[in-house]
């Protein structure tokens, strides 16, 4: 049984998130819980654990 417990979802702001350079592209975009969905289903992860901090 897989149990994930580290992942982040945020909006792409682009003066919230400078940190994320252009040589970053790959996590420039939008992360939301239904991007995580069909990787949940394809590696059997069983549960999950969402924490809010902002």
């Amino acid at each position: 049984m897989i149990i994930d417990i580290h992942y982040h979802f945020w909006k792409n702001i682009a003066f919230w998130d400078v940190w994320i350079e252009q040589s970053m592209s790959v996590i420039r975009k939008d992360f939301l819980p239904t991007d995580l969905e069909s990787f949940f289903q394809e590696n059997v992860v069983a549960k999950n654990l969402w924490l809010k901090s902002k």
